[in-house]
């Protein structure tokens, strides 16, 4: 048992919180990500004006990437969207449903509109 069980809470906290205060507004990556990931899955479901749409409103986010290299930083998108949607792993059904739950998300269609 501890002896100290207010120490171990505080501790938590002080850990914890950083994290908490920060997922209160995306990061820069988040959602040139977000972007990214939803003009993908309009793409390969054969929706191109709907890519479009994505990433025309993203394109203030777009202008704040900043680097000598963006096709590398586009590159690593594409390596988190294969890392959180590994479509290999599936047969073309599966394949199609993940991409249709992503392009049917809130996020996803506030971006087509």
């Amino acid at each position: 048992m501890m002896k100290h069980p207010r120490l171990l809470y505080l501790s938590l906290a002080v850990v914890a919180l950083p994290s908490l205060l920060m997922g209160c507004s995306p990061s820069l990556d988040d959602q040139v990500y977000e972007i990214f990931k939803c003009g993908k899955a309009a793409t390969l479901l054969g929706r191109p004006a709907d890519a479009d749409a994505a990433l025309k409103k993203g394109a203030t986010v777009f202008a704040q990437i900043k680097g000598p290299n963006q096709s590398l930083y586009m590159m690593q998108m594409g390596e988190r969207f294969q890392d959180d949607f590994p479509l290999y792993k599936y047969q073309l059904s599966g394949q199609l449903e993940i991409l249709r739950d992503l392009y049917k998300s809130k996020a996803c269609q506030a971006l087509y509109k």
